[in-house]
């Protein structure tokens, strides 16, 4: 599948691995993508910086303690 996009000042990228979606709360629910988009839905106003860093505290807490079972890798861009 390829798809070309055309990006403009103040869009953000978010490339993520798999570790992120598939992360694990203490009820076994997957973080998945939706956990993602809400999250993005309801910070959208914040920092790239700040973005990320409630994203990994987001996770955390979804997680509840749960060890992280695989990797998880972000790169965000923000076209300035």
């Amino acid at each position: 599948f390829e798809e070309t996009v055309q990006l403009k000042l103040g869009d953000r990228l978010l490339l993520y691995s798999d570790g992120l979606a598939d992360s694990v709360s203490k009820t076994d629910q997957l973080f998945g993508s939706s956990q993602l988009l809400q999250y993005t839905a309801a910070s959208s106003d914040k920092s790239l910086r700040d973005w990320i860093d409630g994203l990994l505290l987001e996770l955390k807490n979804w997680r509840g303690g749960n060890e992280i079972n695989d990797d998880v890798c972000i790169l965000a861009l923000e076209i300035k």
